[in-house]
């Protein structure tokens, strides 16, 4: 059965005690002041305003907010250890099927319903503690809830462990120690301070629009006007009351608008809210539960996993870039499962767990260890590797910069889990974060940074299988203040079906891929990335030897630069109608002030470029007219093959110039946007890639897309990207297509253009780089217009 693990809770902490209390934070547990980035402290009334910015953190002050997952959460069906037989074994049909995990390395994996927090896997975002728990288990939920609030041994605490760090830090401001609910955890209890309880609703006490309501408000307030002749206690109260009107009040429009009706997404939007006010908030506390899953869990658990990472989406979505620096979240149960299931579809009570930080400064990765799996004693109750108190101890010192053995009573081990200590803004609050590129864009003529088939860029030879090359970008053509870069990548002498991987050097390399080849192919496709630390991007082959050819056609950087400006898809050349391109010929074209490309202030276009009916083996160069042909290619192309690419090409006099370097072939060019020096444009922002759509797993779509079928997927708001994004990025793979074909991508809500995305064969898989204006609700459409195929994409860059 499930117990009451909320009573517990309860029973630990200290209930909201009346509106009649002399302590003037216990008033404003009653306030239910909900503080969005737009209040300033200014606007609070009297002493409010004073102690609000008593204790106003400095900038390089840390902020932790603490999710609970109560009542034991099964931590291994959160971070599923897929690569152990054991755990299949030993499940049985609650384990977590291999196919269905969100992989992040070649032994564990994430709950599938955890899709945002494996993009801050992605990220280096999400740290990941294996095997947390109690090295003296008592697996008594209120034994175990009190152990591990307090960090002590004792049988009945008094404080918890951020209760006694506020009592070092807590001054007269009632905002420093928050907890969203009507109880004070016992976490949060001290010897001489206390959090401040904030409702998880508005329409608190002086803010109803009723008579008599408004009436009663005047009147509490009235009785601050002056001495109440009844003693010290009756000044205190009438002050109090007052506060109290005065801050519900100013708060109160703060909970209209878009909040959240599931919870924790609501009370972390709530959480996210009160620390961009600036009101000196230090740790705010949140609850979720219950997650004792003795019986009917696999649904029951992958259900409160969703609502757990829609609320930390939201969490992330709503705090200001200018904090975002300072702020790791840090969610943890008082004990995991046993690793058998039992009878009743459940699993009891275990001893190992998991903990998990998340934010822009932690050190992404897995630390601590699994337990031993080998362990075969009664129910599977597994033995921690890593007490739970060296987490705590590593958060006070490291990001709280506290004294942990003056606040745990002794020394604990610390763990390695920060890559920096808290600092004042981290740009973005997004998967972007430390990672990607931000700024504007600058085209430039082509220029050949790597071809290993002559060493060029440093690497002679083909790329083995598994392996992985750095290139470094930043250079001539590249300043070294680039953020990101686009690159035309071509695949040749592939030995082996296979894919290629681009990221930024340095990074943990992840789930995409940015371009798919067979054995025998020659394949391009335009790649868009964030530049490393050190101005180099990695390339990792999977399979099989391939040489690798790639061509800086821009890069993302500070201004000045170019912006970019999303079009409605229109088709600018299609030689179908009239004579194709022959062999060192060039063709000019001219773009400004076609359709509906401004006339003016125009420096460079984004099309995708299609080459059809090739008579001979070859390649297609563009670059900005009347200037010299570069050594570089946009595509790769066989007799007879239909080939796309994204193609971002300079302009000069409005125009490009474009040529086949042998045999003849038709091109097609449909603009779906241009870089403009207008400000009516958008600033470019690349990230680690981020899988949005798999059919083949059903993410994003369930199954195959069948003939004339299109599909609507939602990006703004997701794995990173903004709501108010602009357009996107995304690397679109069609996997094992049925028939010749083609892919189109549009803004959602709108009419479907006459134009391709892609290009389909069959059997073959095929990508390319796609960027797209987000339509309705932040979404776009795709529409497969033959035969049956899987998609996969990978959103590389969003504008805004």
């Amino acid at each position: 059965m499930q117990h009451d693990v909320a009573s517990i809770v309860r029973s630990l902490g200290r209930p909201d005690e009346g509106v009649w209390s002399t302590n003037r934070r216990q008033f404003l547990q009653l306030a239910a002041t909900t503080v969005a980035g737009a209040v300033a402290t200014a606007a609070l009334p009297g002493w409010t305003r004073t102690a609000a910015s008593a204790a106003v953190p400095t900038p390089g002050d840390g902020i932790l907010v603490v999710v609970n997952l109560h009542g034991g959460n099964d931590a291994w069906n959160t971070v599923v250890p897929y690569a152990t037989a054991a755990y299949h074994d030993r499940r049985g049909p609650l384990a977590i099927a291999t196919g269905d995990v969100l992989r992040l390395d070649d032994e564990v994996g994430l709950h599938p319903a955890l899709g945002f927090l494996h993009q801050r896997w992605l990220g280096g975002q999400l740290a990941i503690v294996q095997g947390v728990g109690d090295p003296d288990p008592d697996l008594s939920h209120f034994t175990s809830m009190a152990r591990w609030m307090s960090a002590t041994d004792g049988a009945s605490p008094r404080t918890g462990w951020l209760g006694r760090y506020l009592d070092g830090v807590a001054g007269d401001s009632p905002f420093v120690g928050v907890t969203i609910g009507p109880t004070v955890p016992l976490t949060l209890v001290g010897y001489q301070s206390d959090a401040c309880a904030i409702g998880e609703v508005g329409g608190s006490f002086g803010t109803s629009l009723d008579v008599n309501d408004q009436r009663l408000a005047r009147a509490v307030r009235d009785l601050a006007a002056g001495p109440q002749d009844r003693g010290a206690l009756a000044d205190a109260v009438a002050r109090a009351g007052r506060a109290m009107v005065d801050v519900n009040t100013v708060t109160a429009p703060l909970y209209t608008g878009d909040l959240p009706t599931e919870r924790p997404a609501r009370d972390l939007t709530l959480a996210a809210r009160l620390i961009n006010a600036g009101l000196g908030v230090r740790v705010i506390n949140v609850d979720l539960g219950s997650f004792d899953t003795h019986a009917t869990q696999l649904g029951y658990h992958a259900g409160l996993l969703r609502r757990l990472d829609a609320g930390l989406a939201a969490f992330f979505g709503v705090l200001s870039p200018d904090v975002a620096g300072r702020v790791v979240v840090y969610v943890a149960s008082e004990f995991g499962r046993a690793l058998t299931s039992n009878d009743s579809g459940g699993t009891d009570h275990g001893a190992a767990g998991a903990a998990l930080l998340i934010g822009a400064n932690v050190r992404g990765g897995r630390h601590g260890a699994l337990p031993s799996f080998a362990d075969q004693s009664v129910g599977t109750v597994l033995s921690a590797t890593v007490e739970h108190r060296s987490v705590f101890a590593t958060v006070l010192a490291r990001w709280l910069a506290a004294d942990d053995v003056a606040i745990l009573g002794r020394s604990f081990e610390q763990l390695d889990l920060f890559v920096a200590p808290p600092s004042p803004g981290s740009g973005t609050t997004d998967i972007v974060t430390r990672l990607a590129g931000d700024g504007f864009v600058e085209p430039v003529r082509p220029v050949r940074v790597l071809d290993t088939r002559d060493g060029t860029g440093g690497v002679a030879g083909p790329v083995g299988a598994g392996q992985t090359i750095d290139v470094m970008i930043a250079g001539d053509a590249v300043p070294p203040t680039a953020t990101g870069v686009v690159l035309n990548l071509t695949a040749t002498e592939t030995t082996a079906r296979s894919y290629v991987t681009v990221w930024p050097a340095g990074r943990e390399r992840p789930l995409a891929s940015c371009l798919n080849m067979a054995p025998g192919q020659t394949v391009p496709n335009l790649v868009l990335t964030a530049l490393g630390a050190n101005g180099a991007v990695s390339l990792y082959n999977s399979a099989g030897t391939t040489h690798l050819v790639a061509d800086v056609v821009a890069y993302v950087g500070p201004a000045p630069g170019a912006t970019f400006l999303p079009l409605d898809p229109f088709r600018l050349l299609d030689t179908r109608t009239g004579a194709p391109l022959s062999a060192d010929e060039p063709r000019r074209v001219s773009v400004a002030g076609r359709g509906s490309v401004p006339a003016s202030g125009v420096v460079g276009v984004v099309a995708n470029v299609t080459v059809t009916e090739p008579t001979e083996s070859g390649y297609l160069t563009v670059w900005p007219a009347a200037q010299s042909r570069p050594v570089a290619s946009n595509l790769n192309f066989l007799p007879g093959q239909t080939v796309p690419n994204l193609a971002v090409a300079r302009l000069a006099d409005g125009a490009i110039d474009l040529v086949v370097s042998s045999g003849s072939a038709h091109v097609v060019i449909d603009v779906v946007g241009v870089l403009t020096d207008a400000s009516s444009g958008a600033r470019l922002h690349t990230m680690v890639p981020a899988r949005v759509l798999d059919t083949r797993e059903g993410l994003g779509a369930a199954g195959r897309l069948v003939p004339m079928e299109a599909i609507e997927l939602v990006l703004g708001g997701v794995v990173g990207v903004p709501g108010d994004a602009m357009a996107v990025a995304l690397n679109l793979t069609a996997a094992d297509p049925s028939s010749f074909g083609w892919i189109t991508v549009w803004p959602a809500g709108q009419t479907r253009p006459e134009t391709s995305s892609l290009n389909l064969s069959p059997g073959r898989d095929v990508a390319n780089l796609v960027i797209t204006r987000l339509g309705r609700d932040g979404a776009i459409g795709l529409y497969n217009a033959r035969g049956s195929t899987d998609l996969v994409a990978d959103v590389v860059g969003w504008f805004a």
